[in-house]
């Protein structure tokens, strides 16, 4: 299983922000509700301790997902304003063992 993908992660020392978001919803109201969502995760983010633009980073990466139709969640890693892990979102999968890593590009 190659975990490289994670290495960014381990290249700085915190604080991070790790923002989990479900996209997997998609009506007529899709964007104007993952805007209010990345809002208010921003905000949460700020209550929590983040830097302001660690929060706008976050916030600004949410809202270009206001239109995707991706069926699985992302999830984003922030850290010093900018999003440093922004992993793509792995297919649903059965199989032995849990499907953890990227598949191979």
């Amino acid at each position: 299983m190659d975990l490289a993908f994670l290495h960014p992660l381990y290249e700085h020392q915190g604080p991070w922000a790790s923002v989990y978001v479900d996209t997997s919803r998609h009506t007529e109201d899709t964007p104007h509700e993952r805007h209010l969502t990345a809002v208010a995760l921003a905000r949460d983010l700020e209550r929590q301790g983040a830097d302001q633009a660690t929060c706008q980073a976050v916030l600004d990466a949410l809202d270009e997902l206001q239109h995707s139709s991706e069926p699985n969640g992302r999830a984003l890693f922030a850290h010093a304003g900018e999003i440093v892990l922004d992993p793509p979102p792995l297919p649903e999968r059965h199989g032995r063992y849990p499907h953890l890593a990227r598949p191979p590009q």
